[in-house]
């Protein structure tokens, strides 16, 4: 997958956790579904 393509996502009081990666769609999603 392309990072411009992506998404990353990462919990900035626990980096050393990784990153998850999403594409656009899928994060696009999430934001609508959470906003109601």
């Amino acid at each position: 997958m392309k990072l411009d393509r992506s998404v990353g996502i990462r919990d900035t009081k626990a980096r050393e956790h990784g990153e998850l990666t999403v594409s656009r769609a899928a994060w696009a999603a999430a934001v609508t579904a959470l906003r109601g």
